[in-house]
């Protein structure tokens, strides 16, 4: 379980957690976690744990939950038995593709983050959404990067073409960020399915138990989120799923 503060606002977020969501604990605790959320007007989202059984009765009695799905990739297979379990056109071809390309990987630095930050903003003004804030990516990197946080950046001739930020707390990898350039899309470069599989590298080299490809819908109801499970089930993990935690409306905040 990771539970923190969120950094910007007065409000609690957790990935995989809180343990007790999925240790069959009695309706009560839940209650006088509602009761101290609520007595300090705290925003909360959470994911429930993929691997663990959750109770969606008393999820739903205190919090709005969403069923949620992911693809967890056993890390601690042998390294050609995992590589091999990728789709052989759209995955491991263009892993290799990638390479041929000049495609080089990089650990993602101090440094090297306002690059990041740039790219991943460049795409958020693309689709419409507002632009971040680096204080907030910067604080987060120093704060979390001592417990478990790190990330990746692919360059094809010294130019930034993709990124990808993920934690490793419990030996569970979970993406976080995921960037890329234009170049990269127009290009055909691959970047992002190097990066993953340079993480998914790094993973084994490490110890690590899982590979996270994130979440999906289970009940896609666009193209785009149909396309968002073909291209995660594409790497051979196996599905879990779990809920997606939120405040009840009208509960703590009076909006979601």
């Amino acid at each position: 379980m990771n539970l923190v503060p969120r950094l910007e606002k007065k409000s609690c977020e957790w990935s995989y957690g809180p343990v007790i969501f999925c240790s069959g604990h009695d309706a009560e605790i839940y209650s006088l976690i509602q009761d101290f959320l609520h007595s300090n007007n705290f925003i909360v989202r959470g994911w429930a744990h993929p691997l663990l059984p959750g109770n969606p009765e008393i999820l739903q009695k205190h919090f709005q939950i969403k069923k949620w799905g992911t693809f967890l990739i056993n890390l601690e297979r042998p390294k050609d038995e995992i590589f091999k379990n990728f789709d052989k056109h759209s995955c491991q071809k263009n892993i290799e593709r990638s390479i041929k390309r000049g495609v080089k990987i990089e650990e993602l630095t101090e440094g090297t983050l306002p690059e990041y930050y740039d790219l991943i903003n460049k795409m958020r003004k693309e689709s419409g959404r507002e632009r971040s804030d680096f204080e907030i990516l910067a604080n987060r990197w120093k704060k979390f990067q001592p417990l478990g946080y790190s990330g990746l950046l692919a360059r094809k001739d010294g130019n930034l073409t993709g990124g990808i930020l993920f934690s490793y707390m419990s030996r569970h990898i979970i993406e976080i960020g995921v960037a890329r350039s234009k170049e990269d899309t127009k290009n055909n470069l691959y970047s992002q399915d190097l990066l993953k599989w340079k993480i998914m590298e790094w993973g084994i080299k490490n110890k690590m138990k899982y590979y996270d490809l994130t979440g999906f819908n289970p009940e896609p109801i666009s193209k785009k989120e149909e396309g968002i499970i073909r291209y995660k089930k594409k790497w051979g993990g196996i599905p879990h799923y779990y809920y997606r935690i939120l405040n009840k409306p009208n509960t703590l905040t009076g909006k979601i």
